[in-house]
């Protein structure tokens, strides 16, 4: 990583450098290689939850009346995003 002048306030990915700004000044760095990397064992128990979720979500949102109650449930977010929270909620660890 190196400390560089940045009069612009770049920040993000340009090309296969990564900009970054901390209190300091802004760092840059080479974009991390993640083409190998694994997922752990709770990573995709935690992925596969969440593919039910939205999959149930979607169910929901075919049906009228069910797509009414979530959207009418307290709280921000469409119809949608509540019922994906409260499958996730609902299957906890």
């Amino acid at each position: 990583m190196t400390r560089i002048k940045n009069p612009l306030g770049i920040r993000g990915k340009i090309g296969n450098l990564v900009y970054k700004r901390y209190h300091y000044g802004t760092v840059v760095s080479a974009y991390p290689d993640m083409s190998s990397a694994g997922c752990s064992p709770r990573q995709k128990v935690q992925r596969n939850k969440f593919q039910k979720a939205v999959g149930r979500a979607k169910q929901i949102l075919d049906d009228p009346d069910l797509k009414s109650y979530y959207q009418n449930l307290p709280g921000n977010g469409s119809a949608f995003n509540k019922a994906v929270a409260l499958f996730m909620k609902e299957t906890g660890d």
